[in-house]
């Protein structure tokens, strides 16, 4: 992925949330004992069709195997982006889809609602735009 200052729909564009950043050590499995990280970060996207958007929030996520523990711009650069991100939550400013306990509910909503509202901004605490290539 590589990063622009500005939105364009064009090649899937997601806003990073780095404090989110987590990568886990999966330990040594890969078949020459080099040890496989899992690495996922919470992302934002817009998406939508007919020139309505949607807001959506989940993650983006990989693994690596072996080299040094991966920054966020590092994930991000070597991503593999062909599935798109994991969505947890979509608001389309009618309908949520998502989560269906209440209080996760109220937690989208919050975040969504503003977030679409805010079209095309990026929600605060989050860095973007990050294109596939």
């Amino acid at each position: 992925m590589i990063r622009r200052a500005r939105l364009t729909h064009s090649g899937h564009p997601y806003a990073v949330e780095p404090e989110t950043l987590r990568v886990d050590d999966r330990g040594p499995r890969s078949f020459d004992g080099q040890t496989i990280y899992g690495i996922s970060v919470q992302a934002f996207w817009f998406k939508g069709r007919a020139g309505t958007p949607t807001a959506n929030v989940g993650d983006l996520w990989g693994n690596q195997v072996g080299g040094p523990v991966p920054t966020l711009e590092g994930f991000l650069a070597a991503m593999d982006t062909r599935y798109g991100g994991a969505c947890r939550a979509r608001w389309d400013g009618t309908s949520l889809w998502g989560p269906s306990q209440p209080a996760k509910i109220e937690e989208a909503l919050a975040f969504l609602c503003p977030a679409l509202d805010a079209y095309p901004a990026i929600p605060a605490g989050y860095e973007g735009w990050w294109y596939a290539r």
